[in-house]
């Protein structure tokens, strides 16, 4: 019985499968667990406060899914996804797209900066649907008020040299809301409002 030839080409492409499919496997069945205590540290130092995160794991493509993300013992993000944005990298920027998904809505966004120029703004792009923003009040100092489902989108380009060169462009629906005074003399701790556009 003959054995079956292949050329040269034939040999390099049962190669270069090989070599997928043992990279996929790899980035399956990576102890993600072991980055848990780096990330808690990392995210605690970001925001200054405690975090803790409940699991990590892969997801695809090229991507980290953490479960039950709390800061301060209150859970800011059920689900959240990060995953580098790799064409950005092309065109000299370095960038992460990250989504968190709650029970009813979701926020997904983007993190774009240069790489070539340090100082050189940063973007970021904001779609939501149906979030609820009382999850994020852990993350802000003096917002324990804030509430509120926001759907719609938000950009910014954020200057790093000097902030009052920020540019934003906001199309937001806030709908069943309150926005913090933080005023101590006031008796009214928030402003509700049923919708703001």
């Amino acid at each position: 019985m003959d054995k079956p030839s292949y050329s040269p080409r034939g040999k390099a492409l049962i190669v270069c499968y090989i070599v997928l499919c043992l990279l996929l496997f790899v980035y399956l069945r990576f102890p993600y667990h072991l980055l848990k205590p780096k990330l808690e540290t990392a995210l605690g130092a970001a925001v200054h406060k405690e975090v803790t995160v409940g699991g990590v794991s892969a997801r695809l493509p090229l991507g980290v899914r953490l479960t039950d993300v709390r800061v301060a013992g209150e859970v800011i993000a059920p689900r959240l996804t990060l995953r580098p944005l790799l064409l950005s990298l092309i065109t000299g920027k370095a960038g992460i797209a990250f989504a968190i998904d709650q029970d009813k809505g979701h926020l997904r966004g983007r993190f774009k900066t240069s790489l070539r120029h340090p100082g050189d703004p940063i973007d970021l792009t904001l779609k939501m649907k149906a979030f609820d923003i009382a999850s994020l009040k852990k993350l802000f100092k003096g917002a324990d008020e804030i509430g509120g489902i926001l759907d719609g989108t938000c950009r910014l380009n954020i200057s790093r040299e000097h902030s009052q060169d920020t540019e934003a462009a906001l199309d937001l629906v806030w709908a069943d809301g309150q926005i913090p005074l933080n005023i101590p003399s006031l008796p009214l701790g928030a402003i509700p409002f049923t919708r703001l556009e």
